[in-house]
């Protein structure tokens, strides 16, 4: 048995307004009208609250993906970035060949190009 309580609550005129042009539309008393839209935005804020749960899941599941694209990339660039090496490699050894570069250069040569390399990756761009 549901029995029903009688409780005073005061809301503005416009509310009152609004509550009673509804009961004329919907065809409910005032008390059916007021309860009927205390229950539906109640409804209302837990689809809400649900709703924002399945964005915050979406927005996370976004972000993973983005990860693994991220890191892809990352492993394409690191591979490049070996290949780039070994074409470096291949063409200092062809100048010091040829005579183009002296084998007491090579170490100020390699060392520069790989601590500079090293310093842009991580960040530390510098003029030196």
């Amino acid at each position: 048995m549901n029995k029903k309580q009688v409780k005073s609550y005061t809301l503005s005129k416009e509310t009152i307004e609004a509550v009673k042009a509804y009961a004329a539309h919907s065809g409910n008393s005032l008390s059916q009208a007021v309860e009927y839209l205390i229950l539906r935005g109640l409804e209302n804020t837990q689809i809400a609250e649900q709703l924002a749960d399945r964005v915050t899941q979406h927005i996370n599941r976004f972000i993973d993906a983005d990860k693994k694209n991220t890191d892809r990339l990352i492993s394409v660039l690191i591979g490049q970035s070996r290949t780039i090496g070994k074409i470096y490699g291949v063409a200092i050894t062809a100048a010091v060949r040829q005579g183009t570069i002296q084998k007491d250069e090579l170490e100020t040569i390699y060392g520069s190009g790989i601590k500079q390399c090293m310093n842009d990756l991580k960040g530390g761009y510098s003029n030196d």
